[in-house]
């Protein structure tokens, strides 16, 4: 599944609603490994708060130590209360609380763990201990240029538990990379690896939220910075990280150009569309990344059709529920691919694939009707100027035209219309008979009502009665 450029609740050339987009993403992230519980203290008591630049989740009570260490250590948001753009959900994709605690808790004893019991005095030294000084991680690095060597091996291979090892370690990431002859960092060497299968767009994001302002801006030795790089080979979701994230857009390199002027030169349009915006202060173009979020089949379904009402997202960003109106449904995505028809229509026997409400509603307006899913019109058989409907034929029985009777006298137990019989498998039609005369009405009474047709009773005898 892909986002697009577009605000939530509005939908995308293939019909797919980037609210119900992010909605999938997470869920995709809650049944992530450990995310079932708070990444500090274990606690099942609402666990939907994301440090976004960590990727975990934990729970009401951690994130408040958390916002007390302030946004430039952790970023906390609300999965359920915020309105969540898919760059902020980027690293949770990919990180998940246990892959976070075997490298920032390596070295913890269990004795020594935040409770779901633990004060609020107790979370905030211990999450200080974790996140601040990162006291419980391993050293496996002897020193800084180990270190620095172990990140550029982690950016190459796009390996984020590495990075975050030697995060962990207190590796500097702004510092030129040993194998750069053009003193580039280790932003510059992930911009490079993003080919724009976001296969090290998260690696970009992690490098963007926990290296620095020293990073986001620092120059190679030809004077360009990540935004410039990005200008210059058509990067552009890398771009809109380092332009949400505050990257200077004024900068020059070593020829006096500016990433717009570097853009603009190349030719890349999407680039410069960014860069424009930066000046007229439209910042949620950076909001949403367009990659492949590799949903799985549950996780990418974003069927809502049991709901009795469909979130309607206004431009004053308020959630208005509205009455539903035909809508097509979001794209089938298995693997983050989109499903051609012949897969979203498997054969008899397939095994089931997602499959999207456009495509059911194409294929019922296109594809022509199979004979097994038509009924059976009853056959109609014209007889002068009367029409009769009968079921269809049983087989063997043939159809053979009505024998011309003769003209008879009405007898009284002519039947007044012409019937069908099968009789041998021949069907015979008995000659209609002129309609009965009307019967005369009887004598109204005074109300105006009329006598019922009742058989005359029979007469009474008179009885007299005689005294002896």
């Amino acid at each position: 599944m892909r986002a697009f450029h577009q605000q939530a609740g509005e939908t995308n050339d293939s019909g797919h609603s980037l609210l119900d987009l992010q909605r999938s993403i997470i869920r995709a992230v809650r049944a992530m490994p450990g995310n079932q519980v708070c990444a500090d203290c274990g606690s099942t008591n609402d666990p939907t708060w994301l440090s976004t630049n960590f990727g975990i989740i934990v729970c009401i009570e951690c994130s408040g130590s958390h916002r007390e260490l302030g946004v430039h250590i952790s970023r906390i948001q609300s999965l359920t209360l915020d309105r969540l753009s898919t760059s902020q959900l980027l690293l949770a994709r990919h990180m998940g609380n246990q892959m976070f605690n075997e490298i920032m808790e390596n070295t913890l004893d269990e004795r020594d763990k935040l409770t779901p019991e633990s004060s609020m005095e107790e979370r905030l030294r211990f999450i200080r201990e974790k996140y601040v000084y990162r006291a419980f991680a391993a050293q496996t690095c002897c020193d800084a240029a180990e270190r620095l060597s172990e990140v550029e091996h982690a950016v190459n291979n796009g390996h984020l538990q590495n990075l975050l090892q030697a995060y962990a370690e207190g590796a500097d990431l702004a510092a030129p990379l040993p194998g750069s002859d053009l003193g580039e960092t280790s932003l510059h060497l992930a911009i490079s690896r993003e080919i724009g299968d976001g296969s090290s767009l998260h690696i970009v994001d992690f490098l963007v939220q926990n290296g620095g302002s020293q990073l986001l801006d620092k120059p190679n030795s030809q004077g360009m910075t990540a935004l410039h790089l990005c200008a210059a080979t058509d990067r552009t979701e890398p771009m809109k990280l380092l332009l949400k994230a505050g990257a200077d857009s004024t900068i020059k390199d070593a020829t006096g150009r500016t990433a717009l002027q570097i853009a603009r030169q190349y030719g890349h349009l999407g680039c410069l569309e960014l860069l424009e915006n930066v000046d007229k202060r439209e910042k949620s173009i950076f909001e949403n990344i367009n990659i492949d979020w590799n949903l799985s089949h549950d996780d990418g379904s974003t069927d809502f059709s049991d709901d009795d009402t469909v979130i309607d997202e206004r431009q004053n960003g308020s959630l208005t529920p509205e009455k539903k109106c035909p809508r097509s449904r979001p794209p089938s995505y298995a693997g983050g691919a989109v499903l051609s028809t012949a897969e979203r229509c498997p054969a008899a026997g397939d095994s089931p694939v997602l499959r999207s409400r456009s495509s059911t509603c194409d294929s019922l307006h296109h594809a022509p009707p199979t004979p097994t899913t038509l009924p059976r019109k009853p056959n109609v058989y014209n007889m002068g100027s009367l029409k009769k409907r009968a079921a269809p034929l049983p087989p063997g029985v043939s159809l053979v035209p009505p024998p011309q009777a003769p003209r008879a006298s009405p007898s009284p137990s002519a039947d007044n219309a012409r019937s069908l019989h099968v009789t041998g498998g021949v069907v015979k039609v008995r000659p209609a008979q002129p309609p009965p005369t009307p019967p005369t009405p009887p004598p109204a009474l005074h109300n105006g009502a009329h006598h019922r047709d009742e058989p005359t009773p029979p007469p009474r005898k008179v009885y007299l009665y005689v005294p002896l």
